[in-house]
């Protein structure tokens, strides 16, 4: 089977789990979803929040397009898709991405709205850059996304150290 019919069969799978599923609620999921709002321009709560604005803010972007609760299950499950992606891809592992698809951690994370979706995809980016040194100014591009994994959850600055 052809990579791009693995990515293709996951994400259908992927999505079809995250719309349906009727639980999404995750120790801090009200309060990115109320920041999102806000963000978006539909206001409902006065907003306090204790976390990095910076995933509320994209995920705004998103609610813009259209204001549902699905959009927001989109898109979180797009953050797997590119992990997926890039496992399989990049890394040219079908091995690698089948152990990913089919860990059971994907498949509860894919429902939940947190931060920290993004901020893996972008320190696994940051490792494969800091890893690849036939790349043009690859610690460069590392730097980059580990300060992005950063800005989506703080806590990952200790992961990476």
């Amino acid at each position: 089977m052809k990579k791009k019919n693995y990515l293709l069969i996951f994400i259908l799978f992927l999505l079809v789990f995250a719309i349906f599923s009727t639980r999404i609620q995750f120790h801090d999921v009200n309060e990115y979803i109320t920041i999102a709002k806000a963000l978006a321009g539909i206001n409902n709560l006065n907003v306090f929040t204790g976390h990095s604005s910076f995933y509320p803010l994209i995920i705004s972007l998103f609610l813009r397009i259209w204001p549902n609760i699905i959009m927001i299950k989109i898109v979180n499950t797009m953050w797997l898709f590119l992990i997926g992606a890039i496992l399989l891809l990049w890394l040219k592992s079908k091995k690698t991405f089948i152990i990913f698809a089919f860990s059971p951690l994907v498949w509860y994370m894919s429902i939940q709205t947190t931060p920290v979706l993004p901020a893996s995809l972008f320190l696994l980016l940051a490792f494969i850059f800091f890893k690849k040194q036939n790349i043009k100014y690859n610690n460069l591009y590392s730097g980059l996304c580990l300060g992005l994994s950063f800005a989506f959850y703080t806590p990952m600055i200790l992961v990476s150290l």
